[in-house]
């Protein structure tokens, strides 16, 4: 079975920007927005609501800097 990338993969290679639209597309309201150690806005991912739909990945305007463009296939 493949492992859907989620928002957490993106906050942790350091690379979300913020924008929420994770937030907003995700369909479980598993993701909320937090703070890091730096101030910054990051994704918060409740892993037991979260379905792994990939919705988060699909929206994300990082995704293929923080995943890699050959990674993206499995998404969603």
């Amino acid at each position: 079975m493949t492992r859907t990338f989620t928002v957490n993969d993106i906050k942790i290679t350091g690379m979300c920007c913020g924008c929420a639209a994770c937030l907003a597309i995700c369909p479980k309201q598993a993701i909320e927005m937090g703070v890091d150690s730096y101030g910054y806005s990051v994704p918060m991912l409740n892993e037991t609501v979260c379905v792994e739909c990939g919705l988060c990945m699909t929206c994300c305007p990082m995704r293929a800097a923080a995943c890699g463009y050959d990674d993206l296939g499995i998404v969603g």
